[in-house]
């Protein structure tokens, strides 16, 4: 255990005064004092814009009765239509769950009492609510879907919203955009402050996002005839990093060029 730690600390002192050497500057007699290399740091983002190839909608029903195991019964049954004329489409049970299944008290108007007594709530019925949520890998398909679940009774969209199967390729893609408007950035603030870019510090990816298309959620208050039409728009993937550069010290631009932001038009 000795030996290796021994070896460590050579190995470690060996590189630090490879860098030393590097970056030192002499003095009066053999003492030397290290400079920090000079850096620029620049920001890159990049986007793609792709037509998804799946979508996910959430719907199902609210229904309200006196009794809450009336209500609960109502949507349940107007559910179980809706999932057994979705799955005669051609979609999977894997891809149909339940996300929201809930019943809650309906108040109705307090009734006024004698001064110095507390008003009581009174209760008018329960509301149930039962919503699925449905993955479509088919998008020439989604309007079907729609059009059966509303025909099944279904009478609650709580949104439709559009994804990737696979966004790998298009978040590399977005990184590479990134780093080449990273680069371009910094090579024309370089040029104009007439210094060199001579390596890479560092690099830092500060985000990918996916933005996907989505429709806001809202009660269905009756079912058309006409099939349901959809367009899909497309995901937009994007990417940001920051980078920061080794550069020569910059020596002070010429006055009668013009500024950093007109390096960009070169």
């Amino acid at each position: 255990m000795k030996r290796k730690v021994s070896l460590f600390m050579v190995v470690t002192l060996f590189c630090v005064g490879i860098w030393v050497a590097a970056h030192a500057e002499p003095l009066d007699g053999n003492e030397y004092a290290v400079t920090e290399p000079s850096t620029l740091t620049v920001g890159g983002r990049g986007e793609v814009s792709v037509a998804p190839d799946r979508a996910v909608l959430r719907l199902g029903a609210v229904a309200q009765a006196a009794k809450a195991s009336e209500a609960q019964s109502q949507v349940n049954q107007i559910v179980q239509n809706v999932i057994k004329d979705i799955k005669s489409l051609g979609v999977a049970d894997k891809n149909i769950a339940t996300i929201d299944l809930s019943i809650y008290p309906v108040y109705g108007n307090q009734q006024p009492e004698p001064q110095g007594q507390t008003t009581q709530p009174v209760i008018h019925g329960y509301r149930a609510s039962n919503i699925i949520r449905v993955q479509i890998e088919k998008l020439e398909r989604l309007g079907d879907v729609i059009d059966a679940g509303l025909n099944a009774g279904a009478n609650r969209i709580e949104g439709l919203s559009f994804d990737l199967k696979d966004d790998g390729e298009f978040r590399t893609q977005a990184l590479r955009l990134a780093t080449a408007e990273a680069d371009a950035k910094a090579s024309a603030i370089a040029r104009a402050m007439e210094a060199e870019i001579v390596g890479i510090k560092q690099i830092s990816e500060t985000g990918i996002n996916l933005m996907r298309p989505q429709m806001d959620s809202g009660p269905v208050f009756s079912a058309r005839a006409a099939a349901t039409p959809v367009q899909a728009g497309q995901v937009r993937v994007e990417a940001s990093l920051t980078v920061t550069y080794y550069i020569t010290d910059a020596e002070p631009p010429d006055p009668d060029t013009n500024s950093v932001s007109s390096a960009y038009s070169k």
